[in-house]
Order: structure tokens, then sequence, then C-alpha cells
């Protein structure tokens, strides 16, 4: 697949989903969630990143409008109780271990908002708002986000302004350095209506979802700025 299809299909699933849910709302909430958490592979400017969440408890849980216009609602939940047994990932009830999830700029400053928003705060004046971004996870004992940026915004065009590793870098060499790695402790809190969240995976059982997707997301941050 050219790069040029790749970006173009990256938009199409963006602006389908942008399109049936952009009065839709969101809920996204934290339970007992504590954790230690570390954002890493932000200096290499390659347009990916990663965050890590280790010796986790409790419980996030995210209300979602449906994929495609007239379709259903859908709920995210992943629960590590005590922390003492299997954690679980279910999607509308069925329980998976991982997936792809394609999300804004916006919608990414608005998740870390439930349980870091100190660093929401520092985030959300400099990313891009629109930017697509692909974020490919897995549940184990913990929780590992592989963060992709794709360079291009939901409308199709190219992204500007500064990217999320830029931003990353300049906070680890700032008075806010400690907002990159540090501890969680039980976090109860909720946040409504979290704006432009694209998730346009379905999981499939045993396997990573749109990992085409990811995919793309990796081709276009080859071509990403500099």
């Amino acid at each position: 697949m050219s790069f040029k299809k790749a970006l173009l299909a990256v938009t199409a699933a963006a602006s389908l989903f942008a399109a049936g849910a952009a009065n839709a709302a969101y809920t996204q909430s934290a339970t007992d969630f504590s954790a230690a958490y570390n954002f890493s592979n932000f200096l290499n400017a390659d347009g990916s990143f990663n965050l890590s969440f280790t010796n986790v408890t409790g419980k996030l849980e995210f209300n979602l409008p449906a994929a495609t216009p007239g379709g259903a609602d859908r709920q995210i939940v992943l629960d590590w109780g005590d922390g003492t047994g299997t954690p679980s990932y279910t999607y509308n009830g069925v329980a998976y271990t991982g997936g792809n999830v394609a999300v804004t700029g916006a919608g990414i400053t608005q998740v870390l908002s439930l349980f870091l928003p100190s660093l929401a705060a520092q985030l959300n004046p400099v990313i891009n708002a629109q930017e697509v971004f692909v974020l490919n996870f897995n549940l184990n004992s913990g929780l590992n986000f592989g963060v992709t940026e794709t360079n291009t915004t939901v409308n199709g065009t190219p992204a500007t302004g500064t990217s999320a590793e830029q931003a990353l870098l300049a906070l680890s060499v700032s008075p806010n350095a400690g907002l990159l790695a540090s501890s969680l402790t039980d976090v109860t809190a909720t946040v409504n209506n979290a704006p432009s969240v694209i998730v346009n995976n379905v999981p499939e059982p045993e396997s990573f979802a749109l990992m085409g997707l990811g995919a793309l997301g990796m081709l276009a941050a080859r071509r990403r700025r500099t």
C-alpha cells in the first residue's frame, strides 16, 4: 500500500466515526486505580512512544458511542481488582487481551485527565487536538500502550504544530519532569463528554484488532515531521 493510500485509509476510518459521533456523549471513569507509570521511547523522534503502568490495582471504564452511525454503544472495562488475581479486559462484556484504538490528540489529553490531570494540563495546549494517534495496547499484570502519531488530522490534512514526542521531551527537561514517571494511589474520578475519541476497532478473540490500522500509523510515523 502506498503512503498516500495509507493516509487516505486512516483518514477515512477516522472521519467515518467522527461524523457519526460528533455529538455523542462519552464517560470514562477510574475506580480505586493505583499504579506506577512511566513514559518512555520519546527521545528518538520516530513518531512513537510508550506509556506503561505496573503494580496496577483498581478499574478503568470507558463508555463510548457506536463505532458507526446507527450502531450500538460500547463499553470497555479494564479491571485489575486488588492486584492479586488475573486482570480482565472486556469489550461489551466479552473478554480480550488487547487491541488497537485510533484516537485524536484531544481524546488523548481527555483520557489522561482522568488519572493524570496535571500532565494533561501541560500537554493540552501544545498537542494538535485533531491529529489521529494509534494506540496498541495489551493487558497483563499491568497495562502497556504503544502510541504512534499518524501526522494526519481527522479531516485528512497534515497535522501541524508540536508532536507528542516533542511535548514529552520538553517536559522531561523542565521543572515538570516528574510528571512523566511516578505513582498513582486510589484514583477515583469520572470525566464526561471527552471529545473526538475515535474508537473504530472491534477486538477479535485472542488477537489484536486493527493491526492493519496500527501498521498504517507506523508507516505514517516514518514520514512525520521532524
